[in-house]
């Protein structure tokens, strides 16, 4: 396994503003400010490295804006957490700063201020500097409520500031280049360093300061702004009116998530790094451009620009020599390769299962169809409209109400997560629902015009929510309807209605109806509440306490409602699954629906056929509102008064599986979950291109199939039902080579389903019938070993016999079935073997032919989880591979490193993709699979957060394809995925050649055309490298206390690999001869110093080999200990043995205690080892300590090893401490010693 990228060298350009101004001693003649409307701010996808190098912020040094004459560039990004800054400043005399305050370091030199705004009263300034050798970040609030006050006197005055504080949580280095100027990065968390904001703000007003020293570095000589353009900010002024803020001459920030490289804006070049190599590059066109850096055969070493925008013209694109992993690679003639391109775009096309208006997500937060697990839960009514309450939430609010005209929200609310509205209900100008989790349930009362909350009650304090007493059962209340001010429930395992009064709160436990199992509730008028209890409705006089049956006989009354005129609905069950009317004395006048309800099957579809009808409600336009609680199809029901059919309201469909017919992409097939019945589906694409507020009009249901049953249409294949009923997948329907129609449920797994197999449906008549079943892992599936079997249909009953059994081939995962039923596998293909008069095909091991050829390395790692899809023509293979432990620095973070790779001619031609903890438009975090590829376009899904990053066949970035027509990724809208993105399917309509992305999320289903990537131009060249770029320039040792990084204990270990290392602990660069051949980071956590070398060797694991740390009390090296790091043998399973030898003033000392680990770096670049050396080894160099910690420990009960954190006191390195490092190669026989410094040089111990 390849470990962490250790610096993320390549997240997308950020932005560099150059500012300018007249400095004392440093005029330049034409100088001019130039003009800024905003600030743009970079939305930030994966982590900064607080460090002073700008290595992780730029891709070339020339993708800086700045002009000729600037006197300072600066680059702004922030996530939801953080704001970022990196500043250089063209200064002869840098960083120096004589305040005798830290509070009034902008009057002593060297300072870069930031202004912050969004209203009256909240304007702050942050400022930082390096004083005394101290790095110095202050914030600086006129008002605030937290006060730590300071003021500012001058002879001529004073400003007084309620905040003047060092700012929490800030993080800051700086970095001098002497007779040039500095460096600044800076992270300002929104909630502790700004303070006002708990995160960040939506917009703010904003401008940044450079403050100058005099040459001697004792006080401020001059200042240049971003915005400020006149006032005290521009001249030399008194303590106290340099010190108030000037918010009426800032300017604006603006969040940005892309920007052009431009070819004709110098950079200033004050932290240029060294070693690395340039790159020049005439570009043609405008356009997106992402370059690979490759080996002289090809193989991609590095991604070095990702489908970032660059203007037309030449440009000089900077490479530190470093690969994918930011570790080193050796001086020699490598490989630039370019491709410059028009750009992605995608656009909505439908969506089936849904019937949101429009389907998706939209910037006032009405649109989509809202909820995710399980289905509809009620409805009710009021003049204003029609509630729904949808399924448990997850993601989006699962609460609506809607025009009962148009179907479009009015108002969404949320019920909280993996929560639901069990019951709805409105009246007397007044509304409430139910809102359960698993286990209990309380009555909350909403406003009828927005949905938020309203107290009951008066009194200060009073809450929306009120406390009911039931079982533990989240369906314990089966019914809910307002009469009189109260609300009432009905709790048929108690045999009892309580109530709650809507204008105090007050819970009536039970009313006194002593109607046995009560259930669906309904308002008849201002005095009674009707119930349905046995076979009966009941009118119940809420002021009297008395109920009289008002309709009788009925088989299982579930729900019931009434018009204005007393006309009453009722939801019959059982083996009526009607809707009965009555008159309001009770005589039936009709019946809607077909008796017996939906069977197994409805071909083709009637929607009148009901299934448990649990809620019930007449709108103000007279129709009557179903929920219908059986799917599929999830839905609500529009009728008229005499039943005529209107509409339905669907959905949501999340975490299923669906997919389109391949010669037919308007035939749709899904299903819900939870059943093996799919839905078929009939979409017209322009209709709903043209109106995706219209869902009734642009797709209907043709028909609903049980895809577990036999030919007879009753009898049950137990195997074919299980995998028509899961979900997070895709199906395809396709006329194969032999003329029949098929159904094939692919069974390649993805991070949150792995079906239990592939099957097959064979089209006879009007239905799909049982064909073959593929299992995906015989004898690994089921706990019954010989329920594990693949099965063909012989005699064309759709059901399984034993003698139709099989186990070869031991088949495994399926992504793709040929059109000549060839099967493509995890590892290889199989052609059917053969075929049986009723077409089931049957594979067997003889016809399997592997990928990658023996001998040959797959390049899948160890530990992780691989997707996979193969049904390129030319033969290809694509893996993505999610590798390592996950730290879950984000929910969805779940790998250590993700890899896309091709296999081609039986072996891996490259291999790319870019790990990030929050993904950008190029970045995978954690990749639920491979949609497919089409016209040499291959898209890999992340699940969060939820896009689609494309690469070309030739391994360039495309990027996030999700793009609008600007280039952005929008926050909503119909080509964004709602949330968690499981899996996908790349398709070419054969009719009018559009590529067509087929989506499954946790919100809905998507299906989206893809367009691009328009222009292409392929560009190349030979880069020399010298030496890879070091980590920074000679410095001393530094050893800070650093724990375990991630949240999580799977995979962390002592084992060569760099996954629990955090990345901000700074390293070292051995230089031999002028290049880079290794670098050694270490860190102390708990009681143990722990080192990682990264070392550069063509021919590694030699006799010899090793790093060399050596610690001293004092710069003697002849008392000093010494720990050498090595690796010459593997064990018996082939992984390689890692040796530490630690010696004190030059004689062996025990050190069986030292854990050492060892992986190789690929295609013979070196190796890596990993130390950890418990302090207790050390005694002359340790004191006690008072420590937070994080440590891996071993579970003596488990035998596992968990994290263990707190504060206790260990052992810990103490100053003064030298130190040296070497690394040792081996060259013809002759040992080669690299040193980091001649001499033992103080060590740092932060």
């Amino acid at each position: 396994m390849i470990p962490l990228l250790r610096f993320k060298h390549l997240l997308p350009v950020l932005l560099c503003i150059c500012i300018q101004a007249s400095v004392p001693g440093q005029e330049k003649k034409g100088a001019s400010v130039p003009s800024q409307k905003d600030a743009q701010v970079f939305n930030l996808k994966g982590q900064l490295v607080i460090d002073g190098d700008s290595k992780d912020w730029q891709i070339p040094a020339t993708a800086l804006l700045s002009s000729k004459d600037g006197k300072a560039q600066m680059r702004f990004a922030a996530d939801y957490n953080n704001f970022y800054a990196f500043v250089e400043v063209e200064d002869p005399s840098p960083l120096k700063n004589a305040a005798t305050a830290p509070e009034e370091m902008f009057k002593g030199g060297d300072t870069v201020a930031f202004y912050f705004k969004t209203q009256d009263g909240d304007e702050q300034r942050v400022a930082a500097c390096l004083r005394n050798d101290k790095n110095e970040v202050y914030v600086y609030r006129p008002k605030s409520g937290n006060k730590k006050p300071y003021t500012f006197k001058s002879p001529v005055g004073e400003a007084r500031f309620d905040y003047v504080a060092p700012a929490e949580g800030a993080q800051v280095a700086f970095k001098k280049y002497d007779g040039k100027g500095y460096c600044m990065e800076i992270c300002l968390p929104w909630r502790n360093a700004l303070g006002i904001w708990k995160h960040r703000p939506e917009k703010f007003n904003f401008d940044a300061q450079i403050v100058f020293s005099d040459p001697g570095g004792t006080q401020n000589a001059g200042a240049i702004w971003l915005f400020t353009k006149e006032g005290p900010g521009l001249t030399i002024e008194d303590l106290p009116t340099e010190a108030r803020l000037y918010p009426d001459t800032w300017g604006d920030a603006r969040y940005v998530d892309s920007i052009a490289i431009s070819a004709d804006r110098p950079v200033l070049a004050i932290g240029k790094p060294a070693g690395g190599a340039d790159i020049e590059v005439e570009l043609p066109r405008p356009g997106r451009l992402s370059v690979n850096i490759t080996d002289n055969n090809g193989w991609i070493l590095r991604e070095l620009v990702m489908a970032t925008e660059f203007t037309a013209g030449r440009h000089v694109i900077h490479w530190d020599g470093r690969d994918r992993y930011g570790e080193p690679l050796p001086a020699g003639s490598y490989q630039w390769k370019a491709l410059l391109f028009d750009g992605m775009k995608a656009d909505f096309m439908g969506s089936v299962g849904s019937s949101g208006r429009p389907p998706y997500r939209t910037p006032d937060g009405l649109g989509a169809i809202g909820g995710q697990h399980g289905p509809q839960k009620s409805v009710a009514s009021d003049a204003g409209g029609i509630y729904m309450a949808n399924a448990c939430e997850e993601g989006q609010p699962s609460i609506r109400k809607i025009n009962p005209q148009t179907g479009a929200a009015l108002w969404k609310r949320s019920a909280g997560g993996f929560k639901t509205a069990r019951h709805i209900a409105a009246g007397d100008g007044m509304a409430c629902i139910i809102n359960t989790d698993s286990t209990k349930s309380s009555l909350v009362r909403i406003d009828p015009d927005t949905g938020k909350d309203i107290p009951m009650g008066t009194a200060k304090g009073a809450s929306a929510r009120a406390a009911l007493e039931l079982p533990p059962d989240g369906n314990a209340v089966d019914g809910l309807a307002i009469v009189g001010g109260k609300a009432y429930f009905s709790v048929p395992a108690e045999n009892r209605i309580g109530a709650v009064d809507l204008s105090s709160g007050t819970v009536e436990n039970d009313i006194g109806c002593k109607s046995p199992a009560p259930q669906g509730l309904s308002r008849l008028n201002d005095t009674t509440l009707l119930i349905c209890s046995g076979k009966q409705v009941i009118a119940w006089d809420i002021a009297k306490k008395t109920g009289r049956a008002i309709v009788d006989k009925l088989e299982a009354p579930k729900a019931v409602c009434a018009d204005a005129r007393g006309i009453l609905y009722v939801s019959d069950l059982g083996s009526s699954q009607q809707i009965r009317k009555f008159s309001s004395d009770g005589k039936l006048i009709t019946a809607f629906g077909i008796a017996g309800g939906r069977g197994v099957n409805s071909i083709p579809y009637n929607p009148l056929s009901f299934v448990n009808i649990t809620s019930m409600t007449v709108g103000v336009d007279g129709n009557i509102w179903l929920a219908e609680v059986s799917s599929p199809p999830k839905r609500f029901i529009k009728l008229n008064p005499e039943g005529k059919w209107l509409e339905d309201f669907y959905g949501p469909v999340a975490y299923n599986t669906f997919g389109p017919d391949l010669d037919d992409v308007s035939r749709v097939f899904y299903n819900c979950g939870g059943n093996a019945k799919f839905v078929e589906t009939k979409i017209d694409y322009d209709l709903y291109r043209k109106n995706p507020m219209d869902p009734a009009a642009a797709w209907k249901i043709v028909s609903i199939q049980d895809l577990g049953l036999g030919a007879d249409g009753v009898t049950r294949n137990p195997a074919m039902s299980d995998v028509a009923d899961n979900g997070y997948g895709h199906v395809i329907a396709f006329k194969a080579a032999n003329g029949n129609k098929y159904l094939f449920r692919m069974s390649k797994g993805n991070r949150a389903s792995n079906p239990l197999g592939a099957g097959l449906w064979i089209w006879k008549g009007d239905r799909w019938i049982p064909s073959a079943f593929i299992s995906r892992n015989p004898g690994k599936n089921s706990k019954t070993p010989q329920n594990d079997f693949s099965w063909a249909d012989q005699n064309g009953d759709g059901l399984i016999q034993d003698e139709e059994k099989y186990i070869d081939p031991d088949t495994e995962e399926t992504a793709w079935i040929d059109r000549d039923l060839t099967l493509h596998g995890l590892t290889g293909k199989w052609a059917s073997a053969n075929t049986s008069g009723c077409g089931a095909p049957k594979y067997q091991r003889s016809s399997f032919t592997p990928y990658v050829k023996e001998g040959e390395s797959n390049y899948w790692g160890k530990g992780g989880s691989y997707n996979f899809v193969s049904y390129e023509k030319d033969g290809s293979v694509y893996y993505i591979c999610n590798i390592g432990p996950h730290r879950h620095m984000s929910f969805w973070d779940r790998a250590t490193e993700n890899r896309l790779i091709k296999i081609k001619d039986g072996k891996a031609e490259w291999i790319a993709g870019s790990h990030s903890t929050i993904p950008g438009l190029c970045d995978f975090t954690t990749v639920s699979g491979i949609a497919g590829i089409v016209d040499g376009i291959v898209l890999a899904h992340n699940i969060e957060p939820a896009n689609y990053v494309g690469y070309t066949e030739d391994g360039f970035v495309l990027g996030d394809v999700l793009l609008n027509e600007n280039g952005i990724h929008p926050k909503v809208g119909g080509n964004v995925i709602n949330i968690e993105n499981f899996t996908g399917l790349f398709i070419k309509d054969p009719k009018t050649e559009k590529k067509i992305l087929f989506a499954v999320s946790s919100g809905d289903d998507r299906i989206i055309e893809i367009s691009g990537p328009g222009r292409t131009t392929r560009l190349n060249g030979t880069i020399k490298l010298g030496t890879a770029s070091q980590f920074g320039e000679k410095q001393p040792i530094t050893i800070p206390y650093s724990n375990w990084y991630g949240n999580v204990t799977r995979g962390i270990g002592i084992d060569g690999e760099y996954t629990e290392w955090n990345p901000n602990v700074p390293g070292v660069s051995i230089v031999e001869k002028g290049e880079v051949i290794g670098d050694v980071s270490m860190r102390r956590d708990a009681g143990i110093l722990n080192v990682f070398a990264t070392v550069s060797d063509p021919t590694p694991f030699e006799e010899g080999d090793g790093v060399e740390i050596t610690l001293s009390k004092t710069n003697d090296p002849s008392k000093a200990v010494t720990l050498l790091l090595s690796s010459t043998a593997k064990d018996s399973k082939g992984r390689r043995i890692g040796t530490a030898k630690l010696s004190r003033n030059g004689a062996p000392v025990e050190s069986r205690q030292i854990k050492v680990g060892v992986s190789e770096r690929w295609i013979n670049l070196g190796y890596r080892i990993e130390a950890a050396i418990t302090l207790e080894l050390l005694p002359e160099f340790t004191v006690q300590a008072e420590k937070k910690f994080r440590s891996e420990i071993k579970n003596e009960k488990t035998g596992k090893e968990e994290i263990k954190s707190g504060t206790e006191k260990v052992a810990d390195l103490a100053s003064p401490l030298y130190g040296s490092i070497r690394i040792i190669r081996m060259k013809d026989g002759k040992a080669l010693s690299t040193q980091y410094s001649q001499q033992l040089t103080p060590v740092r111990l932060p």
